[in-house]
């Protein structure tokens, strides 16, 4: 198998001084792999923009996330500048998931046309607000108004930054909306990581020539996704 990252394991008190700072005591400490698409793409926009570009993907969670926000913890794009080669380890490996990449793409591509319905209909409650206001500039806002203006556009701020999530992690720009996904290649490769099961839940480590990477988005899919915990567990 392609391995990436380095050919031995971190110290395991460089786990534990991690562990430390996070104000852990109590936990069990599992080496594995997990699997990774490195992806040649080719994306569409609906402005008739085509672009290629290359990344990588996480190929054990693609059939997890349940919205677009929960999707870009699945890119690691990082893991490109690193080495691959084949190496052989023995230690437990992430199943692939039933998911393929089209699919998983198809998925996405659903998402963000959802979001980007999502977003002009809260722009136009905002704009029907705000003309609302000019009919009554002499007047200070009530407090009705600004209950509604708060609450769409912190809809519009979540909404949004989940769509310039995704066009960044594709190379687009954030007025860009992504139309179309297309795998031209794609090559399996692994990650050696660190899982520790402990009381906050599992966490994941990524294994790195620096040392060890905290995978903040990883637990966050834990936390919001009962089924990736279950997985996690299941395997440990």
């Amino acid at each position: 198998m392609l391995l990436v990252t380095p050919d031995n394991w971190p110290e395991e008190d460089l786990i534990e001084k991690e562990l430390d700072k996070m104000k852990i005591r109590d936990y069990n400490t599992i080496k594995a792999l997990l699997p990774y698409y490195l992806v040649d793409y080719e994306v569409r926009t609906r402005e008739g923009l085509f672009k290629r570009g290359k990344t990588a993907i996480n190929a054990s969670f693609l059939e997890f996330p349940k919205e677009l926000g929960q999707v870009v913890p699945l890119f690691r794009p990082v893991l490109l500048k690193q080495k691959r080669k084949k190496s052989e380890t023995d230690v437990i490996v992430f199943p692939l998931s039933g998911l393929d990449l089209n699919s998983f793409f198809d998925r996405v591509i659903g998402w963000v046309q959802d979001t980007d319905k999502k977003i002009a209909e809260v722009r136009n409650a905002l704009k029907k607000i705000y003309a609302g206001l000019r009919l009554t500039l002499i007047l200070p806002a009530s407090p009705g108004f600004t209950r509604s203006e708060k609450k769409y556009s912190t809809v519009l701020s979540h909404l949004l930054g989940q769509k310039y999530a995704i066009n960044l992690l594709f190379g687009l720009d954030l007025r860009d909306s992504l139309e179309e996904v297309k795998v031209r290649q794609k090559e399996l490769f692994y990650s050696r990581v660190i899982v520790t099961l402990c009381e906050r839940g599992p966490l994941i480590f990524e294994v790195s020539e620096k040392g060890v990477e905290f995978l903040t988005g990883l637990e966050r899919l834990t936390n919001e996704i009962s089924a990736v915990r279950s997985f996690i567990n299941s395997l440990f």
